[in-house]
């Protein structure tokens, strides 16, 4: 969805799924957004959402991403349809630039509501060659791990922009879990990861860090305050810190 929105110029607002109530509609409102796409995890709080939006209708402007059980989809189209069904033309071209708006990535708004950063083209990717080339240094074949977020700009520019520019794969976990990260990192037979703050102390504290096996010096990307630290028991990490 993201790439299909960059593709007809159209700005994707990523969104925070832990908002909910007026810092959902906040969000929604200061992008002037015209059309909502969610995952059918998140229908519980459409109802609400378009009670603050009234400009949004849920028959017309609203796609929701259908996974698992069936739920009340609140009159919203079914994304999964609308996929399936659409024409396998391609798009015109259109004249944009790299200075044009491809996302906004909120701000956390622990310190009030967030706040909207625009991403540009040109940002998008510049991020993807760098995080590509000189931070993970990764090549086709190869797979870069992301548990984050992807409404994250570490997930974003250093895990999916970064495998997009180099062709490397990208492994997406839908959330963080410390148990599970390195059974994936086997199971993908990942060489570099993204991460943010605690994320790395949550993983030397976990009981999967005894299990981690044969992982050959991974690397990871990502910003933590203050200074970081290498430990052989998480298979000797190479930690760029980002400031």
């Amino acid at each position: 969805v993201f790439h299909g929105l960059q593709k007809i110029g159209a700005v994707a607002a990523l969104i925070n799924t832990s908002l909910a109530g007026e810092p959902l509609a906040h969000v929604v409102r200061v992008a002037e957004a015209r059309k909502l796409v969610i995952g059918s995890e998140h229908v519980n709080k459409l109802g609400d959402l378009l009670s603050r939006l009234p400009e949004l209708r849920a028959g017309e402007d609203v796609l929701i991403q259908r996974e698992g059980e069936e739920c009340d989809l609140c009159g919203a189209r079914v994304l999964n349809a609308a996929v399936e069904g659409a024409s396998q033309e391609a798009l015109p071209l259109l004249p944009f630039g790299g200075r044009d708006h491809s996302a906004y990535i909120y701000t956390s708004g622990t310190t009030g509501l967030p706040k909207a950063a625009v991403i540009t083209h040109q940002r998008f990717t510049q991020a993807g060659h760098m995080g590509a080339h000189i931070l993970h240094r990764v090549s086709p074949g190869e797979l870069i791990y992301v548990a984050l977020p992807l409404y994250h700009s570490n997930a974003l520019f250093l895990g999916w922009s970064a495998a997009l520019a180099s062709g490397a794969g990208v492994a997406l976990r839908r959330k963080f879990s410390a148990t599970s990260f390195f059974p994936d990192v086997q199971k993908f037979d990942a060489v570099s990861f993204v991460y943010i703050g605690e994320l790395c102390r949550y993983l030397l504290a976990s009981s999967s860090a005894g299990v981690r096996g044969e992982w050959d010096a991974p690397r990871c990307l990502g910003r933590v305050p203050g200074a970081f630290w290498y430990s052989n028991r998480a298979g000797d990490l190479r930690c760029y810190r980002g400031h």
